[in-house]
């Protein structure tokens, strides 16, 4: 005897994705280069809510079995194929107001309301750049401050 299912809308639900979180996991990594941030276990945990076994687990397979990540030290891991090298980008400002920008190949006339509109949208890209590089500046300078204190506490030691 066949067995029908009870729903007609459960005989047609699509089937689950296989690796939905190696797949979150690749997708985050991938973020992370594209932000030039460090690509570690810990990182990975606070921004995919999953534990460390379960990214340990992905992370290692990733690693040795296919070699799409490279362990650089422990916990920290870089992709094996890097992403492309950026185009050239510039632009010019023309005396009529408009604007030209060049990607790479890519050449397009702005008109003033379209530069603002482009403007509004990447002005999130120039904060988040601004964000890391403040981050790596205070990095720069704690280390400092850490070096000194050292010296002054092996010097103070010393007397």
């Amino acid at each position: 005897m066949t067995r029908t299912p009870s729903h007609p809308a459960d005989a047609q639900k699509p089937a689950r994705p296989t690796h939905p979180t190696r797949q979150r996991i690749l997708d985050t990594i991938e973020e992370l280069v594209q932000q030039n941030q460090v690509v570690t276990r810990e990182t990975l945990m606070e921004l995919t809510g999953l534990s460390y076994h379960v990214i340990d687990d992905h992370v290692s397979r990733m690693v040795s079995d296919d070699g799409t990540l490279r362990r650089v030290r422990a916990g920290v891991y870089v992709p094996c194929e890097p992403p492309p090298e950026p185009r050239a980008v510039s632009v010019t400002d023309l005396p009529d107001g408009t604007s030209v920008i060049e990607i790479g190949e890519l050449v397009a006339r702005v008109y003033p309301r379209e530069r603002r509109a482009l403007a509004t949208r990447l002005a999130g890209d120039a904060m988040q750049l601004s964000n890391i590089q403040a981050g790596e500046n205070v990095n720069m300078l704690l280390n400092e401050v850490m070096r000194d204190l050292k010296k002054i506490k092996r010097d103070r030691q010393g007397e």
